[in-house]
């Protein structure tokens, strides 16, 4: 009887101490699903708070979008109305002038620009002054928000749409905003498989935004945001649609769309540009 109860206790022994090992590791696992239930409830809270924040954006950008078409059919309208008739409308007594037309008081043989007594193939040879004069370029708007992930200008090559791509990049740094965001919207409307088309949408935005026509730069971002969000203009979308939204009143949603900047695009310049401009917007 105590030789049975020697082999007992060992058993016993063991057994017990498994039971402590098992208790242990249960534990353990215990601990652990708790964390990860409450980083769970954690991530919950966060996307709780930012739902709303994207679905007023949404309702933002859809009144700007409405309001935007109304714009755009009022002008349409004031161009039907009030724009000068064609040529071929006008009376048969009120010729169209042209280079050819001599005006009164001078010789038939002379045109505007050409100097007097000389011959037209004279007057090209010595450089005579065109009638046709450049347009004057408009100042720099003062006090704008330029990107930082501007890139330089393609090298200009034998690719038709490369060579249009280019003479907007230049209508834009020579301060012409309102030709270049027309000529990049030609190019995105002719050329949208492109691989500069998401460039040419982003510059459109960026033209409109110099130009102060902050829903249309809003509108301009958004597609690059929806449509375009794999390439390197997504980050500087982001900030300039941010800022835009700043400028024109929607502070929430502009911040909304810093802050994205700042978690997606981290040690970016755009993501330093987000946190300064929400340290001091002005």
């Amino acid at each position: 009887m105590s030789h049975s109860k020697r082999r007992t206790m060992p058993t016993v022994t063991v057994l017990a101490l498994a039971g402590l090992a098992l208790a242990s590791c249960t534990g353990k696992e215990i601990d652990a699903l708790n964390a990860r239930v409450a980083a769970l409830e954690q991530r919950m809270n966060s996307l709780e708070e930012i739902r709303p924040n994207q679905a007023n954006m949404s309702a933002e950008i859809d009144v700007l979008r409405a309001d935007v078409n109304m714009l755009r059919g009022k002008a349409d309208e004031f161009d039907r109305r009030f724009k000068a008739p064609p040529v071929e409308t006008l009376p048969a007594f009120a010729p169209p002038l042209n280079a050819t037309t001599p005006l009164p008081g001078l010789a038939p043989s002379l045109t505007p620009g050409q100097p007097q007594g000389l011959s037209p193939s004279q007057a090209a040879e010595l450089g005579a002054p065109s009638a046709v004069l450049a347009p004057a370029t408009p100042p720099m708007p003062r006090n704008q928000v330029v990107s930082e992930s501007d890139e330089p200008a393609a090298a200009p090559g034998a690719d038709p749409a490369q060579a249009a791509y280019n003479e907007a990049r230049a209508q834009f740094n020579a301060r012409n905003y309102q030709a270049a965001q027309a000529m990049w919207e030609q190019f995105v409307n002719a050329h949208p498989t492109h691989e500069l088309a998401s460039n040419a949408i982003f510059w459109q935005g960026e033209a409109f935004f110099q130009l102060k026509e902050y829903p249309k730069a809003i509108l301009a971002y958004q597609e690059i945001i929806s449509k375009h969000s794999d390439t390197p203009k997504a980050a500087a979308a982001y900030l300039k649609q941010g800022i835009a939204f700043i400028q024109i009143g929607k502070t929430k949603a502009g911040q909304v769309q810093l802050q994205h900047v700042i978690h997606k695009y981290p040690n970016t310049p755009e993501a330093k540009r987000a946190m300064e401009y929400l340290k001091s917007p002005n």
